[in-house]
């Protein structure tokens, strides 16, 4: 990646690096669901909430993953499904709580103040199909963040 190589250039190392990546994969996610809400683009694309949950969802997760588990999860052994399944569920459990807040907002403000519609988000096909969408993205982060971790030598010694 130009933005990797680009990093490692300056003295940034594999650590450094891959958190940084992760970090602008969050702000392009952050940047997109703006966009999507200020230019109502979920009306325009029918499939962009469940993109954008996916993405999201991986993006947060991969930060998380990688400031947090980097350095508490790696030990002598490695337990690489453990450490995917861990952080996939931290993931799904970021997705709930955004599943959660939607509820609440469909509640309190208005069924059709999210995306001008007049389908309430919390319409149990949109949240299941979300929280699919949220599962996808976190095994997808979890994955990426073993990876990313193993590269950086994080995790040392095979599991007997």
């Amino acid at each position: 990646m130009v933005l990797e190589r680009a990093l490692r250039r300056v003295g940034f190392g594999p650590p450094r690096v891959n958190q940084i990546l992760a970090l602008s994969l969050l702000a392009v996610a952050l940047l997109a669901s703006l966009a999507s809400s200020v230019f109502n683009l979920y009306e325009e694309f029918w499939w962009l909430d469940e993109a954008l949950h996916s993405y999201f969802t991986f993006s947060l997760t991969l930060v998380l993953a990688l400031y947090t588990y980097g350095k508490v999860l790696t030990g002598r052994y490695q337990h690489r499904i453990l450490l995917v399944l861990s952080i996939a569920g931290l993931g799904l459990a970021c997705g709930s709580l955004w599943e959660i807040a939607e509820w609440g907002y469909d509640q309190t403000v208005s069924s059709e103040a999210i995306y001008g519609t007049t389908n309430p988000i919390t319409d149990m096909t949109d949240t299941m199909t979300d929280l699919i969408m949220n599962l996808a993205g976190s095994l997808a982060a979890g994955i990426a963040s073993v990876r990313m971790l193993v590269n950086e030598g994080d995790l040392c010694e095979e599991e007997p």
